[in-house]
């Protein structure tokens, strides 16, 4: 796991999101991210499917690039039985890493299965990691099996019962 929370931050690419308009007396928290270079991102060639959600938080919204909290760039579940997110990469992919920005506010990004295979129907694919939670404070999560693998459907799904999940940013970094 990478945690970027600190007393010292240098700022490598700032990423402004569609809220800013260029002053800072309308930001309530201002935090100071960097750009880390992971590798080549998957994900904004895919296609997503999830459990039932809030229709203004998309399956799509985590790929959009931005390092937030702010609920218009995230998706969330509404709460149920085992909630779910899933990529569709369209073909068989080496994958050597994702990289998980999960929602603070709330503890719903907790007891997760991260599985890629082949097969639409995810739970029967194989398991890339396994995270208990909870975040801490701006912490970025990084999965990394110990040899890249391989799969055309990745999936995020809590084994947990009455509960959301709330994904801000995700990358599915290529082998």
């Amino acid at each position: 796991m990478l945690n970027i929370a600190g007393a010292d931050c240098v700022l490598y690419q700032g990423w402004v999101t569609t809220s800013y308009n260029g002053s800072y007396s309308d930001i309530v928290n201002l935090y100071c991210y960097s750009s880390y270079d992971f590798g080549f991102d998957l994900a904004p060639e895919a296609t997503f499917t999830a459990s039932e959600h809030f229709s203004s938080l998309p399956p799509e919204n985590p790929v959009q690039g931005y390092y937030c909290n702010n609920l218009q760039y995230c998706y969330i579940s509404y709460i149920l039985s085992y909630p779910w997110w899933m990529a569709d990469l369209g073909s068989s992919k080496d994958v050597s890493k994702i990289v998980v920005k999960p929602r603070e506010d709330l503890l719903d990004f907790m007891h997760v299965e991260i599985r890629l295979g082949n097969s639409p129907n995810f739970t029967t694919n194989p398991l890339l990691a396994w995270y208990t939670g909870p975040p801490s404070h701006l912490e970025i999560l990084v999965f990394a099996p110990s040899a890249p693998m391989t799969g055309r459907y990745l999936s995020l799904q809590s084994i947990n019962t009455s509960v959301a999940l709330g994904i801000c940013s995700i990358r599915i970094i290529a082998a």
